[in-house]
């Protein structure tokens, strides 16, 4: 999408023409005055196409830079403008966002391609602070590799490693670099996938792009191009020349031919990057006293001044008023012709008449929708009215006079141009706001068990019970090699599980992370323990059974499909819905429409769209006359519902009220009454709402935020007014035993893990307190305009913290919030907040629930070990809630000793910090605490005497046998196979341990031949050839797997004659009726010595010796016998 058609007519204005004379002229700068929001920047892009040059557009700061890339796409498509963003947003930050690295030096490979010169770069003002190598440096650094190509894999690594790269065991993000053999994985910054290449000796002998997740190649390419992994290099780099004094270059080095500057609002630049040498100069003098930096360190920043210099050598500046700094030697000012656009929001009648009316005036009229959808709709509500309109996706001809012209775009505010007889219209104008476009995201989903095992991991045996995972064993007996599972039990009880067993090893969790008792190997301890847990699971399965019974057998009200104004109101909302997001608003809406109670769980993670959800569905009740009930744990939650409700039902029939304490009790009362009566339509509230003075007229919707902050009590009220209407619960992080119930069938759940566009993940930091981390982290965030929420649990003796983090900022301006506030004092601060008047919120953990305040970005917790892992999680969930990259401080007293338990509970967080991470994150914290208690309290002494995987093992058969239902899958018939062959992967061939257990976990539960055959593709894929004790173990598990078919349970190879070396090669058959004795006549020629001992159930063949051959004669046989072949 592109408007070129839009920029060649802006072009003939009269101010604009005069503008493009100058700069072409060399009369520079020229100050353009007058042009605000979509005009400024369609300005702009009009000047770089008349005069076919490449550009450079400084913005004041990243927020307006990421606003300006997205509507310059829309005009010049997005192939033509780069955004290059500050590498951090204060000085020195010792953990900076990678991502903008990755964009910067993307933005600058894209300079130096073939196509450099046709690029518009748009970039904050801060973002030509820090030095850039120089462009020779960078192309030095840069390299296209080939199929066919001399290159030593072990001097690439050293290469890319000197550039900057991580070399790691498994590449996942960008910047790094593994080799495996002759392998070598590398995910260069400016690439979207990264790529294998495989070497034999040193030649290049094949390039595949590999998914990062599942670690499988992709694609095949002829070659592959790499940059450097950073974007200034203080030290010389082989094959590179040194850095020369003055090295330090700006991206303007980057842009060739006759590259434009264009500054927009010079003076807000100039102060942004004076503010940013000033802090950077205090961090600066302070490290480098403490010693923690040196003076190489210290000179990574250009001077303010030079900066600034720079600034004022642009080629056109724009100002909204003809004003501007004395130092700078204006070329000419020119004045915009554009005017802003009037706003209608919403009042389409009078739309209408304006729309008439310019056109009766032979104007050109542009309306620009946000996407496909609004363009639609708009031009559906333009047929309606008569007006006749041209629907286009691109503007590639000047707009024609006495028409509207209805095209795609983002833009923020319309303009007129009335010397040109122009008139844009953007969403802003027509719904009083834009619509923000979603981009696809790809689902991500994990490669291996993230929950894998380590030393010192206790683990439950199938047939042994609880042992210890000591680690992986790598032994010889009788000549033949093979890794063993080494498992500690009680006493000096010892068992070495072969990996072709491992599917039967479990990890063990189980409640409070308390260790369990080991058991005691031949004792029948442990058959006794699963008997006495199978028989008190089939009675829970019962219980179950006649919950869910009782529930479909309820009559609930089956409520009517979608109206025209269900789509309308779906319709209004201003962001498109991501995939996740509509597929839970179908499946919840679905279950509505059934006579049957529904009870759903939606999971999703901060700021993925929840509430926009459970808003559709209050609609859909609301329609059928239903009232609804939305339950949510805290005061200023249930405000902010109520503001976003009233919000979103503006414009339909609707009575919304909220109950809280933020109300007089004459004010509850008379809500009270009117619930009653009907008179409310939709009711938000707190604990208040399920006081037994609270009755419904006829509630057929109940929607109840984060489950995990309401107790027992509350819960009951909740079951008493849930028994026939519809109940939805939402939440980021479910409590274990809501997850429990609805991953075991009991409960219906719908997951959103699609993240919203341009939002970042928290950066977390699990750290001991330190006085200086608060102080930067605050003014950091301060730095950016941004407010930070300061996390201190206990009311006592909050006064003390506010003291103290007031000492080490005191330019901050700080406030504190807490449940033990008056009503009103603690509105009043919240609304403060709200609205800037403070830059740092003190307070309990009150600000825990949804909460949304897109310009809180720093959260900093105290005392983060005393807090629960959901607590922690939704504490994160209030920073990040907007496109800037948000941080998180979990700080803890290094003085002070940590539970077992909240050390797991804050390695958790620091682990998943991925978007979408809540579901994972539940998972977790049912290990740390337990699956907790389903229905009654005996179970849980049962759950922790086998581990929660067996126990919800031991409860879904349960319930499918009472059911009647068939089991998923027939249980495999698990052969022995003992054969003398190594058969194991060398220690040399997959370093990792816990990537070996993972390969041994997938091959030993393999349960078809697919799957192994796709297994080893992975190996050769990853790893490169597989050596021989690799390939034995493959064919080991596919001759386990088919003998397990035909009914052999044993394979084994005895020596009968140590003269001559003859072998019997034994086939035990236990399993009769599945073993094909039909096609044994067959088979007697190929294999003379073949013979069936029925009394023993034994199936023979004579050998002429006992090797490794043994092992394929003995797939061969296996693989005739099943195919009939």
């Amino acid at each position: 999408m592109s408007h070129p058609g839009l920029l060649d007519i802006l072009s003939r204005s009269p101010g604009l023409r005069r503008a493009i004379e100058d700069i072409d002229a060399g009369k520079t700068p020229v100050l353009f005055t007058g042009a605000q929001g979509y005009a400024k920047l369609a300005t702009v892009a009009s000047v770089l196409a008349k005069l076919r040059r490449p550009g450079i557009l400084v913005m004041p700061n990243p927020d307006e830079a990421v606003t300006a890339k997205r509507d310059l796409s829309d005009l010049m498509g997005a192939d033509k403008v780069l955004l290059f963003p500050a590498r951090e947003v204060m000085p020195f930050e010792t953990h900076g966002n990678r991502e903008s690295l990755w964009m910067r030096i993307s933005t600058l490979a894209k300079l130096n391609s073939p196509q450099g010169d046709g690029f518009l770069v748009v970039m904050p003002a801060t973002a030509l602070v820090r030095k850039l190598m120089s462009r020779e440096r960078f192309c030095q650094g840069c390299r296209t590799i080939k199929v066919g190509a001399p290159l030593s894999p072990e001097e690439l690594v050293s290469k890319l490693v000197s550039l900057g790269y991580e070399r790691e065991f498994s590449v996942e993000t960008r910047g790094q670099v593994a080799l495996r053999g002759g392998i070598l994985d590398v995910f260069p910054p400016s690439s979207e996938a990264p790529y294998r290449l495989e070497f034999a000796f040193d030649e290049v002998v094949s390039i595949r792009s590999f998914d990062p997740e599942t670690q499988v190649s992709a694609d095949q390419v002829i070659q592959v191009f790499m940059t450097p992994a950073v974007d200034y290099l203080e030290e010389q780099s082989e094959g590179m020349e040194s850095p020369k004094d003055g090295d330090g270059g700006t991206v303007l080095d980057y842009v060739r031919g006759r590259g434009l500057l264009v500054v927009d609002g010079y003076e807000r630049c100039r102060d942004a990057i004076t503010e940013f040498e000033k802090i950077g100069a205090e961090i600066a003098s302070a490290r480098m006293v403490a010693g923690t930096m040196g003076r190489k360190e210290a000179s990574i920043y250009l001077p303010s001044g030079h900066v600034a210099g720079i600034l004022q050598r642009s080629h056109m500046m724009l100002s909204l008023i003809p004003r501007m700094d004395t130092a700078v030697s204006l070329g000419d000012v020119v004045e915009s012709d554009t005017t802003t656009q009037v706003g209608f929001s919403g009042r389409w009648a009078d739309l209408s008449t304006e729309l008439r009316e310019l056109l009766a005036q032979k104007r050109r009229v542009l309306i620009l929708a946000g996407n496909k959808d609004r363009q639609s709709l708009l031009a559906k509500w333009l047929e309606r009215q008569e007006i006749w309109a041209l629907t286009l996706d691109s503007i590639l001809e000047p707009p024609r006079e006495g028409l509207v012209t209805l095209a795609l775009g983002s833009g923020e505010n319309g303009f007129n141009c009335d010397s040109l007889g122009l008139s844009v219209f953007t969403e802003t104008e027509v719904y009083g706001r834009t619509v923000v476009r979603q981009k696809k995201a790809k689902k991500s989903r994990p490669t291996l068990d993230w929950r894998q095992l380590s030393a010192g991991d206790y683990v439950v045996h199938a047939t042994h019970g609880i042992g210890q995972f000591m680690g992986l064993a790598t032994m010889t007996v009788n000549e033949v090699t093979r890794d063993y599972l080494h498992l500690r039990y009680a006493g000096t009880d010892a068992l070495y599980v072969p990996i072709d067993q491992v599917d039967a090893v479990e990890r063990y969790v189980g409640p409070e992370g308390k260790p369990p008792t080991l058991q005691k190997l031949g004792t029948g301890d442990w058959q006794k323990i699963k008997a006495k847990v199978k028989g008190s699971v089939e009675d829970l399965a019962r219980k179950l059974l006649v919950l869910e019974a009782k529930r479909k057998s309820r009559r609930g009200f089956a409520f009517s499909p979608d109206t025209p104004w269900q789509r309308q109101f779906e319709d209004a909302f201003e962001y498109e819905d991501t995939s996740d997001q509509a597929t839970a608003t179908e499946e919840i809406k679905a279950d509505m429409e059934l006579p049957v109670p529904m009870d759903r769980l939606l999971c999703g993670d901060v700021g993925y769209g929840k509430t926009e959800v459970a808003m559709r569905c209050a609609f859909k009740a609301a329609m059928d006359g239903k009232q609804v009930a939305v339950l949510v744990p805290t005061t200023i939650l249930a405000e902010q519902h109520y503001a976003t409700f009233s919000r979103r039902f503006y414009d339909y029939p609707v009575s919304i009220q909220c109950l809280s304490r933020f109300r007089s009790s004459a004010e509850q009362k008379k809500i009270v009454r009117d619930v009653e009566a009907g008179a409310v339509d939709i009711i938000i509230g707190t604990h208040r709402l399920l006081s037994k003075d609270v009755k419904f007229k006829d509630v057929g919707l109940l929607v109840i935020d984060e489950e995990h902050r309401f107790g027992v009590a509350q819960k009951e009220r909740i079951k008493q007014i849930s028994q026939t209407c519809d109940v939805l619960t939402l939440t980021a992080t479910p409590i274990p035993r809501t997850l429990n119930m609805a991953m075991s069938g009991i409960r219906d759940i719908s997951v959103i893990e699609t993240p919203p566009e341009g939002r970042f993940p928290v950066e977390t930091y699990v750290v001991a307190a330190n006085p200086s981390l608060v102080s930067q982290a605050i003014r950091r965030e301060m730095r950016r305009g941004g407010q930070i929420f300061y996390v201190y649990n206990r009311v006592y003796s909050i006064a003390r913290v506010f003291q103290r983090v007031q000492a080490l900022v005191p330019e901050a301006r700080i406030t504190v919030a807490h449940g033990k506030m008056r009503e009103h004092e603690l509105s009043a601060t919240m609304q403060d907040f709200l609205q800037g008047r403070y830059d740092v919120l003190i307070s309990t953990t009150i600000i825990e629930s949804g909460l949304d305040l897109p310009n809180v970005n720093t959260l900093i917790v105290e005392d983060a070990d005393r807090l629960g892992l959901a607590q922690l999680y939704q504490l994160r969930g209030r920073v990040g809630r907007s496109n800037r990259i948000a941080y998180a401080y979990f700080t803890y007293r290094s003085d002070r000793s940590m539970t077992f338990v909240a050390e797991e509970r804050l390695n958790a967080l620091r682990d998943f910090t991925t978007m979408g991470s809540g579901f994972k994150l539940a998972m977790r914290d049912m290990e740390i605490r337990g699956a907790g208690n389903l229905i009654g309290g005996e179970q849980h002494g049962f759950m922790t005497l086998v581990g929660y995987e067996m126990y919800v093992s031991l409860l879904d058969k349960a319930v499918r046998s009472l059911r009647g239902q068939k089991e998923e899958k027939v249980e495999r018939i698990l052969a022995t196979i003992d054969l003398p062959c190594d058969a194991y992967l060398p220690e040399s061939y997959v370093e990792s341990p816990k990537e070996r257990y993972a390969l041994y976990k997938t091959i030993a539960g393999a349960y078809d031949t697919d799957i192994l055959l796709e297994t080893e593709e992975q190996l050769k894929d990853r790893y490169g050839t597989l050596p021989p004790p690799a390939l034995s173990l493959l064919k080991v598990a596919h001759l386990r797997l088919i003998a397990g078919r035909i009914g052999i349970t044993q394979i084994s190879l005895v020596q009968d004659d140590l003269t001559f070396g003859r072998a019997h090669l034994n086939m035990k058959v236990e399993v009769p009726h599945l073993f094909p004795g039909d096609r044994l006549p067959a088979l007697y020629k190929a294999y003379p010595g073949l013979e069936i001992d029925r009394r023993l159930n034994l199936l023979k063949l004579t050998l002429p010796k006992a090797d490794a051959t043994s092992l394929d004669i003995a797939l061969t046989l296996a693989k005739r016998l099943s195919t009939g072949e």
